[in-house]
């Protein structure tokens, strides 16, 4: 099946009532976006519509891996990915479409004249939503981190030194400002 179709639900032909649909996200799936923060995915996607007289009720369940950077270390690692939300889209007049998915964030709206609903772009923004906003390595069983220990290493030793100028920095405004308030003229 072509990729582009491959995502389109044809709604017109179903009938009122819940209907189930799998999809398995790869690569593939994410090159047709822009940028996108991982590699390596391997995401599956159920989909319940819950199709009503002009509107749908979409809930989605995403659950895989994808391999990613480590934001502490800087380290590549599989990233556990799981999520459920829960849509709902609108049939509205074609002209309406575009003003009203600015306007509301809660529904997606689709136009009444088509006879399908491609959800690629809804799946996409769910997965790069369902991603921590700080994406670092798990702990292991005993609470510990998994980040490469040299680049932790590195990491606190950068920041001591950091410290340390910050605070000669200080020290020495703190000198320039004391010589200062001996030349006031009284």
């Amino acid at each position: 099946m072509n990729k582009s179709r491959a995502f389109e639900i044809h709604h017109v032909g179903l009938a009122p009532g819940l209907h189930s649909f799998e999809y398995h996200l790869e690569d593939s799936f994410f090159e047709q976006f822009a940028e996108t923060p991982f590699t390596n995915a391997k995401l599956d996607v159920s989909l319940e519509l819950d199709k009503k007289t002009s509107l749908f009720i979409l809930n989605f369940s995403i659950n895989g891996t994808v391999q990613t950077l480590c934001d502490r270390c800087g380290d590549e690692f599989e990233l556990k990915v799981w999520d459920e939300f829960e849509l709902v889209a609108k049939l509205t007049d074609p002209e309406k479409v575009e003003e009203l998915n600015e306007d509301d964030n809660e529904v997606v709206y689709f136009s009444r004249t088509d006879n399908s609903i491609n959800i690629s772009t809804l799946l996409y923004e769910q997965v790069i939503l369902s991603l921590p906003m700080q994406i670092i390595h798990s702990d292991d069983a005993n609470g510990k981190s998994t980040c490469n220990a040299k680049a932790i290493q590195l990491l606190e030793a950068l920041q001591t030194k950091t410290e340390e100028a910050e605070q000669e920095q200080n020290n020495t405004n703190r000198s320039l400002q004391e010589q200062l308030n001996k030349l006031k003229i009284k």
